[in-house]
């Protein structure tokens, strides 16, 4: 059985969001790996009631060490690099969990939150040639290219 670490940015967003964005990942995962049972962990619900009380920096500190904990624990490690369409950026923990990761050689899988939906690498490399191609074809969003222009 596989054992994925599931990172991602979680500050400033509202759990719902959160949420959604893990069961995005994992349906990801689990369609590479269609043939293996695999157990998740995420930090997602790791005892906020104990910390309640404690600075924002003391709370974001807590759940970056309660997510190397964890992150020790697994085969695999899944981040989430998240692109706005202007760039892509990983959230201040993410980017810890990922060197830590790295230098303990848990094995990385990569994959993209592009405008709210979550696809490995290469699918949104895809579209964005797809865009530029479009963008050079068409001038102010309107094809130049005829009749026959397949956008």
């Amino acid at each position: 059985m596989k054992k994925i670490f599931l990172s991602l940015p979680m500050h400033d967003r509202k759990d719902e969001d959160i949420k959604f964005t893990i069961e995005k990942m994992k349906s990801v995962i689990k369609a590479m790996y269609p043939d293996e049972q695999i157990e998740f962990v995420d930090n997602f619900n790791c005892e906020y009631d104990k910390i309640k009380s404690v600075s924002e920096t003391e709370k974001r500190l807590y759940y970056l060490g309660e997510a190397v904990k964890k992150l020790g624990e697994c085969d695999s490690f899944a981040f989430i690099r998240v692109n706005n369409g202007l760039y892509d950026y990983f959230g201040t923990g993410c980017w810890i969990e990922r060197e830590v990761a790295s230098r303990y050689s848990i094995k990385p899988i990569e994959l993209c939150d592009h405008y709210g939906e979550v696809y490995l690498p290469d699918l949104v490399e895809k579209e964005r040639k797809m865009r530029l191609e479009y963008e050079t074809k068409c001038s102010n969003g309107i094809p130049v290219c005829g009749e026959d222009c397949a956008y």
